[in-house]
């Protein structure tokens, strides 16, 4: 898995502390965003596998990196340009991905 993937940032967590945060995560938003203080979301439903789940991928192309990155590529001969996914907390940033942990093959 690739740190810099915004779609992987729980692939660290062991799964079942994965949907306890989760969980939590949600309640948090109700009580914060929504203004339902209080209220208990049941945990998630568990997957049968806990990876390549996912049915659907957002892949965008971009380029890869900061501009230091995008130097040192054109220097190797490329355009810098990668299909890929969107940084951890950024629509700016792609990370080239050759492979994902969560999306399944039809994805």
């Amino acid at each position: 898995w690739h740190e810099g993937c915004g779609g992987c940032a729980y692939l660290g967590m062991e799964y079942e502390p994965q949907l306890s945060f989760k969980r939590g995560h949600v309640e948090d938003v109700l009580a914060k965003v929504g203004g339902f203080d209080g209220v208990k979301v049941s945990g998630p439903n568990s997957a049968a596998s806990t990876l390549q789940y996912r049915n659907s991928m957002v892949y965008t192309f971009g380029e890869e990196g900061g501009e230091r990155k995008q130097q040192q590529l054109q220097r190797q001969g490329g355009d810098g340009m990668v299909l890929g996914l969107h940084g951890k907390g950024t629509h700016d940033a792609i990370v080239d991905v050759e492979e994902g942990l969560l999306p399944s093959a039809a994805a």
